[in-house]
């Protein structure tokens, strides 16, 4: 049934029971960071929801086909960003969740409501979806897949039964990709979201690594002529930047972590680029030395 999604093996047997068992709740919270595989949960777990044969069709009942073609009326994804705003708003909840959702399934026993980055909901769509949650007919299942839980009112969390996924791990990440440099495994982090992004620069965390490197090995000089990659990449400095605290930390100089985020506000804050740089560099190079 989830044999196709990577990782999170102990919610895989938890779905499957409650489908077998038929003990679906009305509503969830699919809590996570982003990258984990929880849109793919719940696309999978709607699908058998509403499947004519309780799951066990093997996508040829009518249900499951028209989920596959992307038609089945019973079936409904709430995306932020669908009325140009960076929010999910009351409009949003009430057009494609409310409105509908006293309105009995066409084909199967169940309508499902998943509403990606529920966590985007602005507090009044919050508000007018709670008494959804509060009332829900028997037939309606609502999926709230969220980043930030905390983003929730407590009213909403719990009305809902929550489910927390695990970041993936290394070996179930290299199952997507394929062999991934250890660079990229440091940076990713446990999530597939930034990967196409994050393979493009393999090289250019290699030599962030070894600029600290050098910073423990060499001459104050030689390390601010070796540190091209710094200097050369102003686009994507931030991610290179949160890749040497990455690095940093592992190595345990802790300290060196807040030259980097001082660092990185001047960055945004329109700062001289070459001169932040500049003193990034000395500050670190001297505190790995002891020169301070």
């Amino acid at each position: 049934m989830f044999e196709n999604i990577v990782g999170n093996n102990e919610i895989k047997k938890e779905l499957e029971n409650a489908l077998k068992t038929k003990k679906i709740a009305n509503s969830y919270i699919f809590s996570g960071i982003e990258g984990i595989g929880k849109k793919q949960f719940a696309r999978e777990f709607a699908k058998n929801i509403m499947c004519l044969k309780g799951g066990n069709c093997n996508q040829t009942c009518d249900s499951c086909k028209k989920f596959e073609a992307k038609s089945n009326q019973n079936y409904v994804e709430v995306n932020y960003g669908e009325y140009k705003k960076d929010i999910i708003t009351i409009d949003q909840i009430r057009e494609k969740v409310i409105n509908n959702a006293y309105e009995k399934p066409i084909m199967s026993s169940k309508k499902v409501y998943v509403i990606n980055d529920a966590d985007r909901m602005n507090e009044p769509a919050q508000n007018a979806l709670l008494k959804t949650l509060e009332e829900p007919p028997k037939y309606v299942v609502i999926i709230l897949i969220v980043s930030n839980e905390n983003a929730l009112l407590p009213t909403i969390k719990s009305r809902c039964v929550t489910v927390k996924f695990n970041n993936l791990s290394n070996e179930e990440i290299e199952k997507v990709t394929g062999k991934v440099p250890d660079e990229e495994l440091e940076i990713l982090n446990g999530s597939l979201k930034d990967y196409e992004e994050i393979s493009q620069k393999t090289e250019k965390y290699k030599q962030v690594k070894e600029v600290i490197t050098k910073m423990q090995k060499d001459n104050l000089i030689n390390v601010l002529n070796g540190a091209d990659v710094l200097y050369q990449n102003k686009d994507d400095i931030i991610s290179l930047l949160d890749y040497m605290n990455i690095c940093l930390f592992k190595k345990g100089f802790l300290n060196i972590v807040s030259y980097v985020e001082e660092a990185k506000k001047k960055i945004s804050s329109n700062n001289n680029y070459e001169m932040t740089i500049d003193n990034l560099l000395i500050k670190s190079w001297k505190s790995i030395n002891r020169k301070e």
